[in-house]
């Protein structure tokens, strides 16, 4: 196996071990930023597990352009499907940037 191989395999592996402690930390984050229910609250909470799973996925078999390239479209298509759903355009931007932060944050630790 080479060494791009391995390193997919290896973010791919670290996605699925520690899925339940970034969510955990994403939905911190989240709440500490917004406190208050909002009414698509639970649709993001059951939204995000099938995005991490199908990031793992894209990191882990990556199609013709490299991981990179199909993680940039998983990234915008679930983020068009989010407007589209009325979501506001800071709010999918936040979601993702926290996200990002989660899974540094577990990378960290």
């Amino acid at each position: 196996m080479d060494l791009e191989a391995e390193e997919r395999q290896g973010l791919a592996g670290f996605l699925r071990q520690h899925r339940k402690d970034i969510l955990s930390d994403w939905e911190h984050a989240l709440h500490l930023r917004h406190p208050e229910p909002t009414p698509n609250g639970a649709l993001l909470r059951d939204h995000l597990p099938d995005f991490l799973d199908r990031l793992a996925d894209a990191a882990e078999h990556p199609r013709a352009g490299g991981a990179a390239q199909v993680s940039q479209t998983l990234t915008d298509e679930d983020a068009l499907e989010r407007l589209e759903q009325g979501y506001e355009p800071g709010a999918v931007a936040l979601e993702y940037g926290l996200l990002r932060h989660s899974i540094l944050q577990c990378l960290e630790h």
